[in-house]
């Protein structure tokens, strides 16, 4: 049970649960620290262990127009994205009662158009571009993205200065990246908005790129960043073979240009030369940045949990490759599907369905084939679920089902099998199975009034700019999320199925409580909403691993997270076997506006972390999951008992004369004082043993 109207608990609550409090008091200063630094609105952390409440910090504004108004364990947040764990526990109550397999077809609840092509039907690889009213799933064959593969148009191979391009790193099969901050890095393996750059040409051999963001990549402090305002000069190296003659009618994107040698620079070839030549899609690429003469090099030792950073050396056989790509916005070809995807493929992300067309400005060929369908969505012409649904069957998956993982509009598809197996809305059925029975009474579609709900922010990528109102929860015109503009009309299971609204509401506490069932193997105060060996097949397997044959299988290059069920799963990995953020079996997820939870069943520890505010989950996650684990690895083995702190000190326990340990010594004090006091009340109220959760 978390503590209601903003009540606080003391330290001594973490000391009582086994948690060292320094790391904790650390990170209250560096969350606040990164609050001010980034401008975040309010935010609300809390930390459990057992099932016991060791730590909540609420602090900052609901609203930064309205700073008086403070957050706390009662204010309602987006979850966007943390809706698709509750949705998959719903799912799960079904699999409880035998209502479905893992691996069923998902037409079979969904119907045909849901079917893969049947053998006599021409099956996979058949008639590429067959037409709309062939039957069966289609698949992205190209998605309009050209790689320099035998036959494509030579024509469409050549790469412009005004062409989208994408530099596909294949050592570690990750693009160039470039995040709103302006940092490169190599994480994900798309060709969408923010792997998007311009060729621009400034010389014979040299190049300009220009990111997403409007500005141009440099070399900072052995960094590759975009963060110049003005064209910056790179020359190319490249493989020859992919400098290929161009008709004199055509101006080139490096003009003039020819190779000497293999694997040599491009230069400019004599003012009487014979050969012109044009980029193409295919070329591999070194990087020389020509003010400093240092090659771009994604660097193994230059990396966190996700991403791998572009570095500089000086040595351009250590310097990477990358493979020029070309955006050509051409309707993709198609094939059929090779096989039916199954519920396990939703639930894992494997379908083959991905995020296309929620980018205001869409990036790929399928982005604008299924913006439309969001339009629609948007204007209220689309207006359930089921419907919703089918439009979606009509277009083409990005890739084969369960051939990789794929985050997207999956869990948006499950919510529509809960509806089928409840016969009942989405939101009547999330009710009726998971929240009404874990009492998480604030959990729903949309706020009754804006009072409670926190504004929706977005971090403009300038540290100079504050971040941008999205959604203001008590606008004269109203919230997206609340009537009579909200909820959106299509409920949608993964968090939203529109360009923004969508997605759960829920306050601290009521997740908390979800967190819990998880860590109760199910089961929260009496109350059973899973089996307890559901609860195990949900979190303790790698279930992408099943689907793609590798055990080790994660969500991303560099990332150490499988995924089970209901989100993703912290895998063991012997590099970070000595950081304390790295806890295996631990899993969770996170939502848009940057919300995390988390729960490790190894130390017993919970946390949730509330705000609204997008592009801000990143370096949140990193300082939470490191100090917690430092407060989990210097804390006990466990929650602590009344006698057992008290016995700690009596024993000579006791703290040296620094300041930190007096410090520790004081807290330790005040944890016994409290929790004596505490379980005295307890024991007159006829509250203290079986197993309570409280002090």
């Amino acid at each position: 049970r978390m503590p209601e109207d903003g009540e606080l608990p003391s330290w001594p609550s973490a000391v009582a649960a086994g948690l060292d409090p320094a790391p904790l008091g650390e990170l209250c200063q560096e969350l606040r620290s990164l609050a001010t630094e980034l401008g975040l609105p309010g935010y609300t952390l809390a930390i459990s262990r057992a099932g016991r409440r060791a730590f909540l910090e609420a602090s900052g504004p609901m609203s930064l127009q309205r700073p008086e108004r403070e957050v706390d364990v009662n204010t309602l947040f987006r979850l966007f994205s943390m809706t698709k764990a509750i949705v998959s526990v719903a799912l799960m109550t079904f699999y409880d009662e035998g209502r479905f397999g893992l691996d069923d077809p998902i037409a079979d609840f969904l119907g045909d158009a849901w079917r893969a092509a049947a053998p006599d039907d021409g099956g996979a690889g058949c008639d590429r571009g067959g037409s709309i009213s062939t039957p069966g799933l289609r698949v992205a064959a190209s998605d309009g993205i050209v790689r320099g593969t035998p036959g494509e148009d030579p024509e469409e191979q050549v790469v412009g200065p005004k062409d989208a391009a994408f530099l596909f790193c294949s050592s570690i099969n990750s693009h160039l990246d470039v995040d709103p901050k302006g940092t490169c890095c190599c994480r994900w393996n798309d060709a969408g908005g923010w792997q998007t750059l311009r060729v621009e040409p400034l010389a014979p051999g040299y190049v300009a790129l220009k990111s997403h963001t409007g500005r141009y990549l440099d070399v900072d402090d052995g960094h590759v960043l975009a963060c110049a305002e003005m064209p910056v000069a790179w020359m190319l190296r490249i493989t020859p073979s992919h400098v290929i003659s161009s008709p004199p009618s055509r101006q080139s994107l490096v003009s003039d240009i020819r190779a000497s040698g293999s694997g040599s620079s491009l230069a400019s070839t004599p003012s009487t030369g014979s050969a012109s030549g044009e980029l193409t899609a295919g070329a591999h690429l070194r990087l020389r940045h020509q003010a400093s003469g240092l090659w771009a090099h994604v660097s193994a030792e230059e990396a966190d949990d996700a991403n791998r950073f572009v570095c500089t050396t000086p040595d351009v056989a250590t310097a990477s490759v990358f493979v020029l790509e070309k955006q050509t916005w051409r309707v993709p070809a198609l094939d059929f599907a090779s096989r039916d995807v199954t519920i396990r493929h939703l639930l894992t992300h494997t379908s083959g369905l991905d995020y296309a067309g929620q980018a205001a400005r869409p990036s790929t060929a399928l982005d604008a084939l299924v913006r439309p369908l969001i339009l629609r969505c948007e204007s209220g012409e689309v207006t359930t679920l089921e419907e919703w649904t089918a439009e979606m069957a009509k277009l083409p998956l990005r890739c084969q089902p369960g051939s990789r993982f794929q985050y997207g509009y999956s869990t948006d598809v499950l919510g529509r099998i809960v509806e089928v197996l409840a016969e009942a809305p989405l939101d009547v059925a999330l009710r009726r199975r998971v929240l009404e029975p874990l009492r998480m009474t604030s959990t729903t579609f949309a706020a009754a009034a804006g009072e409670r709900l926190a504004s929706l922010y977005k971090l403009s990528g300038d540290p100079s700019l504050p971040p941008e109102l999205l959604d203001d929860s008590l606008d004269e015109n109203g919230s997206q999320w609340v009537p009579p503009r909200g909820p959106a009309p299509v409920l949608g299971g993964g968090g939203g199925v529109e360009g923004v609204r969508g997605g759960l509401l829920s306050t601290t506490s009521d997740y908390m409580s979800f967190c819990h069932m998880l860590l109760g193997r199910g089961q929260l105060n009496g109350v059973r909403v899973l089996k307890e060996s559901t609860v195990e097949l949900m979190t303790e397997v790698n279930h992408l691993g099943l689907v793609l044959g590798d055990p080790s299988a994660t969500i991303g290059s560099g990332d150490c997270r499988g995924w089970g069920l209901l989100g993703g799963i912290e895998l063991p990995t012997k590099s970070l076997s000595e950081d304390p953020g790295h806890n295996p079996g631990a899993y969770g997820w996170g939502g848009w506006a940057s919300t995390i939870f988390r729960v490790n069943p190894a130390s017993g520890v919970c946390f949730v972390f509330m705000t609204n505010c997008v592009g801000a989950e990143e370096r949140v996650e990193k300082l939470i999951l490191r100090r917690v684990g430092e407060a989990v690895r210097n804390g006990s083995k466990g929650p602590s008992t009344p006698l057992q702190l008290l016995w700690g000190l009596l024993s000579g326990s006791r703290p040296s004369g620094d300041a930190s340990a007096t410090v520790a010594g004081t807290v330790a004090t005040a944890a016994v004082l409290s929790a004596l006091l505490a379980a005295g009340l307890a024991a007159r109220r006829g509250r203290l043993g079986g197993g309570s959760a409280d002090l």
